[in-house]
Parts: C-alpha cells; structure tokens; sequence
C-alpha cells in the first residue's frame, strides 16, 4: 500500500468526527477575525512533533469557530509527502501533495500568499516550526539535502506574503529555537507587527499547540498584541524547557540605532579588552552557528552585553549609549515567560552576535562566518560587523 496513501487516510479518519465529513472549502468571503498559516516543517527529526501539532490542532476544532480560518502546511520525515489541512468553519478539508522543499522561501511565500488571500481576515498569523539558527536561518529538510531559510530569503517570502495583503503580518509566531534574535527581528519587522519566538534552545511540553488554537476558537476578538502575550503566558506553564518572548516589532528601528551607535563608539582597538571582558561575563545563548566541522558559540544576551559594558568602561558617552540599548531592548519586549521546569533559564529576551577569537577555530572558518553576517540587513546598516571584526582581530 503506498505510504501517502495510508497518511492521508489516517488524518482523514482523525478529521472525520470534527465536521462530519470532507468539504470543499469555499472561495466566498467570510467575516473571518483570523486566518492561520502553519508552516510545519517536520522533515527532519522533530517529526514527531509535527504529528502533536495536527492531532493537538484537531482536537481543539472539536470547539470550531466561524470566524476563524486554519491552513496547515505539513511536511513530515517518514511516510515522505505533504499534507494540506483546511479548517473552515469547523469542517476539514484535507488534501495530500507530493514531496515539497519546506527549506525553499518561494514555497513559504506561496503558502503565505495562496492561504491569506483565499481566507480574507481582519487579522492575520504566520506559524513556522521546524529547527531555528537564529539569523543562520529556519526551516531545514533533511529530504532536500538540508536546505534552509536563511533569513534574507525569510524576509523576502514575508515581503511578498504582506505585499499580497497589502499590510504586514499580525503576528508571526516560531515554534522553533534561537529565533529570539535582534538581526532577525531587525530583517523582517517591515512586514510583520508581532513576534513570537526563543532566544534560547526551547522545548514543548504536550497542549501548548491546543490551548494556543482554542484560545482564537473561544476568542476570536482577540487583538494581536494580546494573542501574542497568551502565547507567552500559556508557554510559561507548559513549555519543559527555555522561554518565549513576545516583541512588538515597531521597537527594532530606535534599538538597532543605539547598537548602531554602540558599535562605532566601541569599534576600536581602544575598547577591545573591555569589550571582550564584558563578553567573557556576558550571558550566553546555547544554539551555536556551524562553520563546516567548526562549532562557533555567537548569540549574546544584548540586555546583559550593555550592562557589562557600562560597568567595564568609563566613558561617560558609552555608558549613556549602553543605558540606552536597555531601554529599547525593554520597549521591544513585550511579554517573556520562563518555564517553571527550567532550572538554568538565562537571559533577558534577546539574544544578539558576538564572539571572541578562539584559537582553536581556524582564522578562516572566524572569516566564513563574519562573510554569513554581512549579508544581514542589521549588518549593512549598522557598524556591528566593523565592531565583531575588531573583536576577532579580522
């Protein structure tokens, strides 16, 4: 029996009891507060909890609402194959495609684009789960030789997504790690208004998934921000490990202006035993970036960066410059939440790049990754990479 076959017909049983039967969804225009796009990328080895996501999900349609639209996007690691979930007005619609690269951007923002045109709503969110790298991208299929989204391509399939809905995104939400990151924020807040994510490695506990879904089924009024903020709530009291943070995007600009003017006053030689003092007791993030068989350790707690550097350095103008970095990582944080399983939680809710230079990492693999980050838009429009190249004598 071909193996998509017997995936589309257990889903099929599985969505039966919710509508009683199959529907077309229609292409008439709802009074929708919500439409929902998941990307689940569960090609790789979190496909198990891409499979907690479709059974959490249909259970919480057991409580259907009409003004609530959901499209998931499903690609799973074993049986090989796509499956499209349409839940409108409770009632499942459920189609299989052939194997699809969830590592290619163009696939997202066609997802984005068909699924938030087709279900019209007053409010708008994007879910991607899979494996995060912070800004070394999101979304790997292990079927498509590991091909990713790195952030550039991630901000251009948002472009495209808010272009096609002619304003940006409500809410875009990861279920994955290290997404927490100020270069990424930075690179997709033009098309999205809040923004769930870790800047940690994070862990799911069981109902996250069905509390989050039932939550719009119950309230679908709900605004965006305090979508984002019950997010974050409900991942305090079930997530097993890490945090969420909610951000509200139209903070990134002023903050990137004061890293900005940070990195100039500190990038010289002047500063850079004080700067790598602070790194040294700086609070770490654990998702490294991968330089072929070179681990290298790069994501710092921002808030906790600044407050190292103001109490190292005695520059009346740095210190100032540092105070002001707190603030704004304040005013971007909207909400955070630290599981109450987690015992060595860290850091304030933000996780930004630095490093040391280390000499068992070859100078070339220190360059490769400086090359990676040059490429983000936080990069051209800051001096962040002058002040890393200063840091790893480069």
């Amino acid at each position: 029996m071909r193996k998509e076959f017997v995936l589309l017909s257990a889903f099929t049983l599985l969505a039966l009891p919710l509508g009683g039967g199959l529907v077309t969804a229609s292409n008439e225009k709802l009074n929708r507060e919500w439409t929902v796009a998941m990307y689940i990328d569960s090609d790789n080895n979190i496909d198990y909890w891409g499979f907690i996501y479709l059974v959490e999900h249909a259970i919480a349609e057991l409580v259907p609402s009409p003004e609530v639209t959901t499209v998931i996007y499903f690609d799973a690691l074993s049986p090989k194959g796509v499956l499209k979930i349409i839940y409108d007005k409770g009632l499942p619609d459920i189609s299989y495609e052939k194997e699809k690269n969830f590592g290619d951007s163009e696939l997202l923002a066609q997802f984005g684009v068909e699924t938030f045109t087709k279900y019209p709503a007053e409010k708008y969110l994007l879910l991607i789960m899979n494996h995060g790298r912070g800004w070394g991208g999101i979304c790997v299929d292990d079927t498509d030789n590991g091909d990713v989204i790195y952030t550039p391509e991630l901000a251009d399939a948002l472009s495209k997504i808010s272009c096609a809905i002619g304003r940006p995104i409500d809410v875009l939400q990861f279920d994955a790690c290290a997404m927490g990151n100020v270069e990424v924020i930075y690179e997709v807040a033009p098309y999205v208004n809040y923004y769930i994510a870790s800047p940690e490695v994070v862990s799911m506990g069981t109902l996250v998934y069905l509390i989050d879904t039932l939550l719009l089924g119950l309230k679908p009024q709900i605004s965006p921000e305090e979508y984002a903020k019950s997010v974050v709530r409900t991942s305090g009291q079930w997530l097993t490990g890490g945090y969420l943070v909610a951000y509200d995007t139209s903070g990134i600009d002023t903050l990137t202006q004061s890293l900005d003017e940070l990195a100039v006053a500190l990038g010289t030689e002047e500063y850079r035993e004080e700067v790598l003092e602070a790194y040294t007791n700086t609070k770490k993030y654990s998702p490294v970036l991968a330089i072929e068989e070179h681990d290298i350790p790069v994501f710092v707690d921002i808030y906790d960066l600044a407050s190292e550097i103001e109490s190292g350095i005695s520059d009346p103008e740095v210190k100032e410059l540092c105070k002001e970095v707190i603030e704004r990582v304040d005013g971007l944080i909207i909400l955070k939440s630290l599981s109450p399983s987690s015992e060595a939680v860290i850091g304030n809710g933000l996780s930004g790049t630095l490093m040391h230079y280390d000499e068992t990492i070859p100078d070339w693999a220190h360059k490769g990754l400086l090359d990676q980050y040059s490429v983000l838009k936080f990069a051209q429009d800051t001096a962040w990479d002058d002040l890393l190249a200063e840091v790893l004598y480069l």
